[in-house]
């Protein structure tokens, strides 16, 4: 059953997608996405690749509400580019998209190992389930803003931030909703620049916790 704040924030996305929002394309499943995100990719980065300062690859347009599952999306779209192309992006904006619909987030970001932000504060991830490794070997990623999340379905988050090295800061998750979380093993393993003050989280008694915050001291766990 889902928790009634996950209605009021769906009614909410919908209305300010259907009166505010004009989308260019409109992927029906994670393939075409995938397709369309590298097309863009390629696109921008043509024009780009002669300028010095940081590339800011913007995917608003692209409609993914009737999508699920997003694992492993972007670190498929980076094996669709040429390494010289990869170094190049800097910032990714998917900071409108619709994910209401979203449950499984794994390993979405995995090794975009030169990105250095991703913008997705206002992201709805009520209903999403699987946080398993979603920005994991993130090298160059130093800013998240993941604040406003509303995680009311979580229940896997290993590996989410792990061997994340460059990483500073991703905002106040201290009330995250984290009752169903049963594994956060090596979550901020080898976050070694992070600042990050989770000391007020109740895990769940059945949680495994094995490795969560080794290399990463600024990440403070309950005591």
């Amino acid at each position: 059953m889902k928790h009634i704040y996950t209605y009021i924030i769906e009614a909410l996305h919908i209305n300010k997608n259907t009166t505010s929002k004009t989308y260019s394309f409109f992927p029906k499943n994670k393939d075409e996405l995938i397709q369309i995100i590298t097309n863009k990719f390629k696109e921008q980065i043509s024009e780009q690749k002669e300028k010095e300062d940081n590339s800011v690859i913007t995917l608003n347009d692209i409609d993914v509400s009737d999508i699920k599952d997003f694992s492993e999306l972007f670190y498929k779209v980076y094996n669709n580019i040429a390494y010289s192309y990869k170094k190049i992006i800097k910032v990714i904006d998917i900071s409108e998209w619709e994910m209401s619909q979203a449950t499984d987030l794994s390993y979405m970001f995995k090794k975009c190992e030169y990105v250095e932000e991703i913008k997705l504060s206002d992201w709805n991830v009520t209903n999403v389930r699987k946080f398993i490794g979603m920005f994991s070997l993130c090298e160059n990623l130093k800013t998240l803003d993941l604040s406003n999340w509303k995680t009311l379905s979580a229940q896997n988050m290993k590996y989410m931030f792990n061997e994340c090295g460059s990483l500073e800061t991703i905002g106040d998750i201290s009330k995250w909703y984290i009752k169903q979380v049963l594994d956060y093993n090596y979550m901020f393993n080898r976050c070694t620049k992070l600042s990050c003050n989770i000391s007020s989280w109740k895990f769940n008694k059945k949680a495994r916790i094995s490795n969560m915050n080794d290399s990463a001291e600024g990440v403070k766990l309950p005591s």
